[in-house]
């Protein structure tokens, strides 16, 4: 991916950090196991988005 030269990485990383305290709070509030809960998505996308259909395509899972 070609970065792009005009991002404020310093505004993007504040950005960030506040999407991910956010999320890591949210995730202990209900007792979520963070790296459970991405094994998981991770899976399901596998599913919904095999390699050899959707490699090199934005088409939506049910376009496949």
């Amino acid at each position: 991916m070609k970065e792009s030269e005009d991002v404020d990485k310093a505004k993007l990383k504040d950005e960030l950090a506040d999407v991910l305290a956010f999320s890591f709070l949210l995730a202990n509030k209900h007792g979520f196991d963070v790296k459970e809960i991405m094994l998981d998505k991770i899976r399901k996308n596998g599913e919904k988005y095999p390699v050899d259909k959707a490699k090199g395509t934005a088409k939506k899972y049910n376009e496949l």
